[in-house]
């Protein structure tokens, strides 16, 4: 598991949601550049990975872009080529200019947007005025989409309490519909309390997930909480020629893979590789050449 380290540009927020766990803390302070590099200083001197994440969060970033611009330039001056991904958890509300240049300008800064799900689903997300923000959010999604930022440095988190678990299911698929396709599902945290009537309808929703994924209608979505259940060193990785025939996978466990039909000497302790050699060959043309792998 790579860390993450967490970065508060600010605490200022744009939004009023009713179930937001730092809904008691002071909204409105805002933090300095300087508080800000100091900050991000501090937490590299005595980081414990050389390689992490940051993620930039609030309040809302997007009120604070200038302070997010100053402490990447600040860590990528101190720990160049650490960094795996930056993300931006947003409301998504707004998206200024600079923030979308911002994304623009490095594919590892990823813009992370709490949504959760339709009108009735995304309820208890508000403004200062009560105010849904789901149209916001979907704009700046748009925003982005139509300034070739491609999905995967885009992704979406709904939220389930026990006022929308019941649209799990049709949330997933209204996030899917709109073109997200990394989606995060969480669970509402400290501000409401869940119990087993919550839970048995979470398993219900998400077995229909589950159903969707089996008969493909659901083709290219990546959700998170099935991504968590399996582990990291268990993902398989499959190559495939020009026509979709099964060349080889990370895993080998495929009949028709050549790392399963591969025969091993165990008293010469070699493989007899001489047959597959032209695959071999051809695995790495279609990798490097044409870019066919997944």
């Amino acid at each position: 598991m790579i860390e993450t380290y967490v970065v508060h540009v600010t605490r200022a927020c744009n939004a009023d949601c009713k179930y937001c766990y730092e809904r008691d803390s002071d909204r409105t302070i805002k933090y300095s550049t300087e508080e800000i590099e100091n900050y991000c200083s501090t937490l590299l001197d005595n980081r414990t990975s050389n390689e992490f994440n940051i993620e930039f969060i609030g309040g809302e970033p997007m009120l604070a872009v200038e302070n997010m611009i100053a402490a990447y330039n600040l860590i990528e001056e101190k720990a160049p080529h650490e960094v795996v991904n930056y993300f931006i958890t947003t409301n998504g509300i707004y998206l200024p200019d600079k923030a979308l240049e911002f994304i623009q300008s490095d594919k590892r800064v990823k813009w992370a947007v709490s949504i959760d799900g339709n009108q009735f689903a995304n309820s208890l997300r508000v403004d200062k005025f009560g105010k849904n923000l789901l149209d916001r959010s979907l704009a700046s999604f748009k925003k982005l989409k139509e300034a070739g930022i491609q999905d995967e440095q885009i992704s979406v988190h709904l939220v389930t309490h026990p006022y929308n678990v019941y649209l799990l299911e049709n949330s997933i698929s209204f996030l899917y519909e709109q073109g997200f396709r990394h989606i995060g599902v969480g669970v509402i945290e400290k501000t409401m309390e869940i119990g087993k009537e919550f839970s048995d309808r979470f398993i219900q929703e998400f077995s229909k997930v589950s159903k969707k994924i089996h008969n493909n209608e659901l083709p290219d979505a990546h959700i998170d909480l099935l991504s968590h259940i399996k582990p990291r060193q268990d993902r398989r990785f499959y190559i495939r020629d020009k026509n979709g025939k099964l060349l080889g996978e990370s895993y080998g466990r495929s009949g028709d893979d050549i790392t399963n039909s591969n025969e091993f000497d165990p008293v010469e302790g070699r493989s007899n590789l001489t047959d597959f050699i032209p695959i071999l060959k051809e695995i790495v043309y279609y990798r490097h050449v044409e870019g066919i792998y997944d």
